[in-house]
């Protein structure tokens, strides 16, 4: 696949220059596509070489982008740790801990887990995104039907009292997700015209990359 300037032109265009990660997505995003560039030079360099076979065209080309492959790792390295680093914070935003030594507490939220199966069925759950103690006592237990609620009502109180309780990281760490996601797109463009390239089929092309990345990734 030919990446063509427009691509980047879009590309960069979507990256917000506002953010505090904003000048490392356009650094990321400008080294991806300078990988890019260098194989079409090469492509085109190659295309201009009447001394070669068309064979001898495919094998030389093969091997400049089996060259890149380091070189274009190193530039993708950014949205790998940005996405993973994305994930991590995500995944450790959670629930207040409990006490499970505190006997008196885990009664108390045992009766509030009582309490909502004695409501009716469509206000359990509002009842228990209104009050963030609620909902802590609902999360806390081992199962949704212990508070009348299905896992479905679960997971939206879940993600409900985190948008409460951590709206701010959340905002944040969905915007890192959003740059990098746009930078990601780059390198999944370049990625294939690099694969293409060197005229390996696309499981032997990930084994060849992964041990690629990793160094690149130390």
């Amino acid at each position: 696949m030919r990446i063509h300037a427009q691509m980047k032109a879009n590309i960069l265009s979507r990256i917000p220059r506002d953010k505090s990660f904003s000048e490392r997505a356009v650094h990321a995003a400008e080294a991806i596509f300078g990988v890019g560039e260098r194989l079409q030079t090469l492509k085109a360099t190659l295309d201009d070489d009447r001394n070669l076979s068309e064979e001898g065209r495919r094998t030389k080309f093969a091997e400049g982008a089996t060259a890149l492959l380091k070189d274009f790792a190193k530039a993708s390295r950014p949205v790998r740790v940005a996405l993973n680093h994305a994930k991590a914070q995500r995944d450790g935003l959670q629930p207040t801990k409990v006490d499970k030594t505190d006997v008196v507490a885990a009664m108390q939220r045992e009766e509030v887990r009582a309490f909502m199966r004695t409501l009716p069925v469509g206000q359990r759950i509002a009842t228990a995104m209104a009050d963030p103690a609620v909902g802590e006592a609902v999360l806390d237990g081992s199962s949704p039907a212990l508070s009348g609620l299905d896992a479905r009502q679960v997971g939206e109180l879940r993600d409900g009292y985190l948008q409460q309780k951590f709206g701010s990281q959340i905002a944040e760490i969905s915007s890192l997700e959003e740059v990098f996601t746009e930078v990601a797109n780059a390198s999944y463009l370049v990625r294939k015209s690099l694969a293409e390239a060197t005229g390996l089929p696309p499981i032997l092309f990930e084994e060849r990359m992964a041990p690629i990345e990793q160094e690149a990734d130390k």
